[in-house]
């Protein structure tokens, strides 16, 4: 069939070309930035070597015998992987244009080759008529990758790691001295005070509690002498019986609630009254020392009886 007319004809358009296609050919999956670079290159470019090595032993002058296993590496032409130079600013001499550096790197081996594949046929289309010629028979398989100690890999990672740890949405958010170090002052009270609340217990509690009173008795002491205010703010142990601290606020007060009784209980420091099992025992307690009134201006509250008042 003749399809040497460059005219696109029900006859030329798609017609085969198999001439060549008894040529073994070999289909290699390549690194997408080498593949890049190789389509800008023209046409005829010498694209670089393929290296064969032969396995077996060999006996070095120590007497050392090395195995080395046969293998097939590709070596790259750095001028196929070069950037295409640029004009310096002002001039168009090709004397003085510069070269973009380039991190392409140059050595590869060949993995996964394999002759187990389906029938492939590289071609090309005529652009002219629409003909198909068959450039030949693909043979074999592989894969191009990177050899480790290539140093223009070795950049490549460096730079890409750099690229995906640097992020241009962190600031920087300066803090005032001040303020970072009440901050931390702030938290060694919390923990000092969380230590000593765990910490006390037993004779050394008693004597700590003991002191702790007798400062605060002495300070009310001095405000009173001094024109301060004369309100006595009563502090209790964590311990303390529910019985004891009940009648000591109800020598403050005459009138309470369970709710306003339980948080001043645990305002004075009895923090044991702050359960709910304490806070069954004290209606159970006030059941039996005190009077509910159930109307009135003092509604919904609790009173000592008239026998327990003496004990105020």
């Amino acid at each position: 069939m003749d399809v040497s007319d460059d005219r696109v004809t029900a006859e030329s358009y798609g017609a085969l070309d198999t001439t060549q296609v008894t040529n073994e050919c070999w289909l290699i999956r390549i690194p997408q930035k080498l593949a890049e670079v190789w389509n800008t290159v023209p046409e005829g470019t010498a694209l670089g070597e393929l290296e064969f090595t032969k396995g077996g032993t060999v006996t070095e002058a120590g007497g050392r015998t090395v195995t080395i296993k046969p293998s097939l590496s590709v070596h790259v032409d750095a001028h196929s992987v070069a950037q295409p130079p640029i004009p310096s600013t002002g001039t168009t001499d090709p004397s003085t244009t510069t070269s973009l550096p380039t991190s392409i790197p140059l050595r590869y081996s060949l993995q996964a080759m394999t002759k187990k594949i389906p029938n492939l046929h590289p071609f090309t289309r005529n652009p002219q008529n629409g003909s198909v010629e068959l450039l030949g028979t693909v043979s074999r398989t592989a894969n191009l990758q990177v050899e480790q100690q290539d140093k223009d890999y070795r950049q490549q990672l460096k730079d890409r790691l750099m690229a995906t740890s640097i992020n241009a949405n962190r600031f920087v958010k300066p803090v005032e001295a001040t303020e970072s170090v009440i901050a931390k002052q702030q938290r060694s009270n919390v923990a000092t005070n969380d230590q000593s609340a765990t910490s006390k217990k037993g004779f050394g509690n008693a004597v700590y509690q003991y002191g702790k009173r007798m400062l605060e008795a002495t300070s009310e002491t001095a405000a009173a002498t001094q024109g301060g205010p004369a309100k006595k703010i009563r502090q209790f142990a964590p311990d303390q019986a529910v019985r004891s601290v009940v009648f000591e606020l109800f020598g403050q007060q005459r009138y309470w609630t369970v709710k306003d009784l339980k948080a001043a209980a645990v305002a004075g420091g009895a923090t044991d009254m702050g359960s709910r099992k304490a806070e069954t025992d004290l209606r159970e307690l006030l059941r039996d020392i005190g009077d509910y009134h159930r109307s009135g201006d003092h509604k919904n509250m609790w009173e000592l009886r008239s026998e327990f008042q003496q004990q105020k």
